[in-house]
């Protein structure tokens, strides 16, 4: 009787464990798995579909950061130059998320007309004044713009709109976030940032205020709520599976939203 008394113990200890460790199990979270595939270097390896064709090519966290940075600068200067664009955007933001897909801007199907074809002749600009240092000075909003290069993924120097918005589009999933929603008709200054594509709370950014030479600063929670500022920002938005382009598990980060979210 005491042996099947000991017996019976052991296996209620083992019958626990293993429970806790299932528990443990269920409980591990997506950042835990985040945190667990992010290298380095943030750096995401080309994939391939199911012909071995490359889906999109190394994903590095500075390419990434920078083309953030321009996507965002070059649709405020468009929203905050071209009311009829402006008018046109304004429906498609969702007012809970305060969001505009990318694909609804610059998407093959956009339903905002004009929009693509505004963006790439913008950055296009942007671009050749960042190449010709003595164009530059009479190029608008560079001189404390995000800086060269203007398309981090390009290879050629033209064309940079259309391979700019398939690397957002395409190699990429991103959305353009309005912390204070489409209120551009509150004050003539517009500031642009991207997401920092790590847990920070804030990030570098420009304000535009109608002269050449916007300021820089660090975009914030808490600047947002002390300057009566439209803000900007381009973030990735985290979809699909674990094999997917958008999954970002190279990047250490929970939630790509909580960056500028609901701070005031």
């Amino acid at each position: 009787m005491k042996k099947l008394k000991i017996l019976t113990a052991v296996c209620a200890v083992l019958l626990f464990s293993c429970q806790v460790d299932n528990e443990e199990l269920v409980n591990t979270t997506n950042a835990d798995l985040i945190v667990e595939n992010a290298n380095i270097n943030g750096t995401f390896s080309s994939n391939s579909n199911s012909n071995g064709n490359p889906l999109y090519g190394s994903r590095t966290s500075e390419d990434l950061l920078q083309s953030l940075r321009w996507a965002s600068y070059t649709i405020a200067n468009i929203l905050h130059h071209h009311p009829n664009l402006r008018n046109a955007a304004s429906p498609y933001m969702d007012p809970i998320s305060k969001t505009i897909p990318m694909e609804v801007l610059l998407g093959p199907n956009s339903p905002v007309t004009g929009f693509k074809a505004k963006f790439i002749q913008v950055l296009e600009n942007y671009a050749a004044c960042t190449r010709n240092s003595a164009k530059a000075e009479a190029c608008p909003d560079t001189s404390n713009s995000p800086g060269p290069p203007v398309c981090p993924t390009c290879n050629l120097n033209s064309g940079e709109g259309q391979v700019m918005i398939d690397y957002l589009i395409g190699s990429n999933c991103t959305e353009v976030y309005f912390p204070r929603g489409f209120e551009f008709s509150v004050s003539d200054f517009v500031t642009t940032t991207g997401h920092p594509l790590n847990e920070n709370y804030f990030n570098d950014g420009f304000t535009m205020d109608g002269s050449n030479e916007p300021p820089i600063v660090t975009v914030s929670p808490n600047f947002i709520q002390i300057n009566n500022h439209t803000t900007i920002a381009v973030r990735p938005v985290r979809e699909g599976t674990a094999e997917s382009i958008c999954s970002y598990l190279e990047y250490p980060v929970a939630d790509f939203t909580d960056f500028l979210e609901g701070s005031w």
